[in-house]
This record gives structure tokens, C-alpha cells and sequence, in this order.
């Protein structure tokens, strides 16, 4: 309230209190936008730090124990995925052909997951289910399936477990990476995009690159 020079008193004027609306509706934007930028960014940065930090384990586990290592990735309509899966050898299949014997992922319902892949004894996994297959393409692993044991088998264990990415953080494109026992990759540079959903206004791309030969890590905005 204000007070006029002859002691009475008057309320704002409508234009007045029309300006004091329009200030603070202006800085409730600016925040609610800063914020939103905030939780944007650490959405990405999160994504981007988890999959360098796996990345670097994979190799160090690699190096120090003299087993390939595999980071690999995929995703689905919900969730972007990616796990750490060590080598422990390799077995020739009935069709002739060599397949590496992977360590699957521990899912999230607590059963053990994994690749369809030959093992060296009969019954060595419980399997419960097998849904589809997995199976060594070149150099690398493919993901054709996902088969899923009983738990608690102490055979079925991987030095991670299964991961999800951020709601809303997705690949644009990924290639698994595998570490020789000497830290180097088999197939050179390894390159991991993750990205915003398209429909925000100009959605950020991060470009993870693995160097082949000294496994250093590499992350650039696209």
C-alpha cells in the first residue's frame, strides 16, 4: 500500500501491479529453463561418464588378468544397454565353426543373461530359457539373443552387470569394443555416439572414440 501526501491510503495501480507480474513471470522462465538445461546436461554427462568409466575398466581388467574383455552395447524401444563380458575361451561349435565363451550380464530380475555360445562341459549353465542365439561374427561378438540361466550359478557372472542409459539418452550408432590382452583393440578405432531425443530443441550428440592402440578415450560433441 502507498500513502498519499494527505495521510490517506491507495492501492498499486493496475499498472503497476501488471509490471511487478510480468518481472517475476520473466524470471520464473529463466529459471524453470536454467534448471531445465541443468538436468538436460546431466542426463548426457552421466551417460558419457559411465560409459567411459566401464570402457576403462574393460581394458584395465583386460590387461591385468590376460583375457580379451568385451564392452557391448545394444538397445531396445525402452532402454539403451551396455555390459562388460570377459573371454574365457573358445570351444569349436557343432557346425564347425569357433565361438568364444563369454560371461554373461547379471539382468535386473536377478536371473543371469548371457550369449548363446558353445561351452567346454555339457550342463556347465542351468539354462532355463533360450529364446534366440549369439555367436562370434570376424573379431567381435554379435548379439543375436539372450539366454538366461538359473541363479545363482557360479559360472554365470560378468565383472559388470547389465547398465541402462539415461530415459531418453540412445545410440545413434555403436560398435562393440574388445580389448586384447596387451589393452589394444583388435579392430582399431571403436566409435559410440549416444544422442537427445531428436524431437528437443537442438538435442546434443556426444562421439565417445576409442583409440585402438593405446585405449585412451576420446569424447567430442557432434
Amino acid at each position: 500500500m502507498r500513502t498519499r501526501r494527505s495521510g490517506t491510503e491507495s492501492g498499486f495501480t493496475l499498472l503497476e501491479l501488471l509490471t511487478v507480474m510480468g518481472i517475476m513471470l520473466l524470471l520464473m522462465g529463466m529459471s524453470l529453463a536454467a534448471y531445465y538445461g541443468l538436468t538436460r546436461s546431466a542426463a548426457i554427462d552421466a551417460a558419457v561418464s559411465n560409459i567411459q568409466s566401464s570402457i576403462a575398466l574393460a581394458r584395465q581388467y583386460a590387461i591385468t588378468h590376460r583375457n580379451r574383455t568385451h564392452v557391448l552395447f545394444w538397445q531396445d524401444s525402452t532402454n539403451a544397454h551396455f555390459c562388460i563380458c570377459i573371454e574365457e575361451g573358445q570351444h569349436v561349435g557343432s557346425d564347425g565353426s569357433r565361438m568364444l565363451i563369454i560371461n554373461p550380464p547379471r539382468w535386473d530380475n536377478g536371473a543371469l543373461g548371457g550369449n548363446n555360445v558353445y561351452n567346454f562341459t555339457s550342463g556347465k549353465y542351468g539354462i532355463v530359457a533360450t529364446n534366440s542365439t549369439c555367436e562370434l561374427v570376424g573379431s567381435n561378438p554379435v548379439t543375436r539373443a539372450v539366454m538366461t540361466w538359473n541363479r545363482g550359478d557360479r559360472y554365470g557372472w560378468a565383472l559388470g552387470s547389465q547398465t541402462h542409459l539415461p530415459e531418453g539418452i540412445s545410440y545413434q550408432t555403436f560398435q562393440n569394443v574388445t580389448f586384447n590382452a596387451d589393452g589394444t583393440t583388435p579392430v582399431g578405432d571403436c566409435v559410440i555416439v549416444i544422442q537427445e531425443p531428436s524431437d528437443l530443441a537442438a538435442p546434443v550428440k556426444k562421439r565417445i572414440t576409442v583409440r585402438g592402440l593405446t585405449g585412451k578415450i576420446v569424447v567430442e560433441d557432434v
